[in-house]
């Protein structure tokens, strides 16, 4: 994205599970410096963190998304095209660390792949 005094051109911008921790913070940051944002999650609660936004009269939508199906991701690209038109940068957290409340070295390798 493009910064102007320090600040965020609005440009479209696909956000990726968005829903809830840094990746919320993410879409907030965003919203408020003036991107355009596509929340994709799994959560559904990504669709209340858009309308929260949206509430707040920032350009922010929602699509529910399982990041391993194919078509789902069909879906995401032309919600994006048809949306936002192109995109200009794609904000990614989607990896979870594993169990809850666990130092992150301490996670065996195989459990920090789920997505």
């Amino acid at each position: 994205m493009e910064k102007a005094n320090g600040h965020v051109i609005a440009r479209p911008c696909r956000a990726r599970d968005r829903g809830s921790g840094i990746g919320r913070t993410c879409t907030e940051v965003l919203a408020n410096e003036g991107a355009t944002v596509l929340i994709v999650d799994r959560n559904p609660e990504g669709s209340s963190v858009a309308s929260q936004l949206e509430q707040a009269d920032q350009c922010v939508k929602f699509v529910q998304t399982d990041h391993t199906n194919e078509s789902d991701i069909r879906i995401v690209a032309h919600t994006a095209q048809s949306l936002l038109g192109r995109l200009h940068s794609v904000v990614a957290c989607a990896r979870i660390s594993g169990p809850v409340g666990q130092v992150a070295a301490e996670v065996p390798l195989e459990k920090t792949g789920t997505v």
